[in-house]
């Protein structure tokens, strides 16, 4: 309906997520050795009651009055409930390490921005520069890299047509991502952990400043030291198989730089075989055409996050599951643009 207004041109997304609190609390989120537990404290609950009840058998009359005498107690009915919901959570454990909340089985601990550790859903949302959104999404995974692809595909659907361009900051970056960017013809502004760090203006022996032959296939490091090729990883993953090439030095416990270098005995230097496709996206980051697509990303969708949590308060959802969380959101989402269509519409 935007693009038919003509309220927004489609060509550059931005991508960014935000956590925000599920209904539910932290400590109901426990793992599977801490509901079997509590399992245990249940069973032993249940027996205290049915003790104390045959004790006081004199007094049958007076707690089940015109009732048929043969009814659990109200007690018992409570912690039978509750023991029969936390049976069937803990047939959705995949691994021991793995926590599960009872009150909201798909809500999961995920650090906010403060860096506090709540029951979270990861709310992603694409913005057109206009500051619309073009698509949403809530995933129960708390990186961010596994969202890129999702919302990327989602707003090409909404669209119905593909977008050309793509940034969002360094929490969407990867080799999956980059490679996903590359091969489906998109072009990314999504700088990696390291780009702004300094490792190689600071650290003169950082692996940016060891020159590669690729004739020879060897590694020169500052001091003008070999680092052969020791040995390749190879690893396969559903969606592709990819090699790990690891190179070593030899000389390095007679080199007087080597406390400065490296920690190790033997100074190494592991390459992706995907690294090109790093060093394209910092390249393109670097220049001036890059920088400012990529600061796009600040002026449309930190606003809109910013808008929803402290203008509106919404901090916390108020139905629980996956399923009702997204359709939560959505018509947040809906709202958002219905009253900015309203202002555009207005004042145009």
């Amino acid at each position: 309906m935007c693009r038919e207004l003509g309220l927004i041109s489609v060509g550059q997304i931005n991508i960014d997520g935000t956590k925000i609190r599920a209904n539910a609390a932290n400590r109901r989120t426990r793992t599977r050795e801490e509901y079997q537990k509590w399992l245990t404290s249940i069973d032993e609950k249940i027996r205290q009651i049915l003790s104390e009840a045959e004790a006081t058998d004199s007094k049958e009359d007076q707690v089940f009055k015109d009732k048929r005498g043969d009814e659990l107690p109200r007690q018992i009915q409570d912690q039978q409930k509750l023991k029969d919901k936390i049976q069937q959570v803990m047939e959705k454990f995949k691994d021991e390490k793995e926590k599960i909340n009872l009150t909201d089985p798909d809500a999961r601990f995920m650090k906010d921005g403060r860096y506090r550790i709540d029951t979270n859903y990861n709310c992603q949302a694409v913005l057109s520069k206009e500051q619309f959104i073009l698509a949403s999404e809530v995933l129960t995974e708390p990186s961010d890299r596994k969202a890129l692809s999702v919302m990327v595909e989602a707003t090409d659907q909404n669209l119905g047509q593909p977008i050309l361009e793509v940034a969002a900051d360094a929490g969407y970056s990867s080799y999956d991502n980059y490679e996903y960017l590359d091969k489906n013809h998109k072009i990314g502004y999504i700088p990696d952990q390291n780009l702004r760090k300094g490792n190689a203006q600071d650290k003169p022996y950082h692996q940016d400043h060891f020159t590669y032959d690729s004739q020879k296939d060897i590694f020169l490091c500052p001091e003008g030291k070999l680092l052969n090729l020791y040995k390749i990883r190879r690893e396969e993953r559903s969606y592709r198989k990819f090699q790990v090439k690891i190179y070593k030095a030899k000389d390095c416990p007679a080199c007087p730089k080597k406390s400065l270098c490296s920690r190790q005995k033997y100074r190494t230097i592991t390459i992706e075989d995907r690294k090109a496709l790093l060093l394209e996206m910092r390249k393109r980051l670097e220049t001036e055409i890059g920088r400012n697509k990529y600061l796009q990303r600040l002026w449309t969708t930190e606003p809109f996050f910013g808008h929803l949590k402290y203008n509106l308060g919404y901090r916390h959802f108020f139905l629980r599951s996956l399923k009702k969380v997204k359709g939560e959101f959505r018509l947040m989402c809906i709202g958002y643009n219905l009253k900015k269509m309203h202002k555009m519409l207005a004042f145009s």
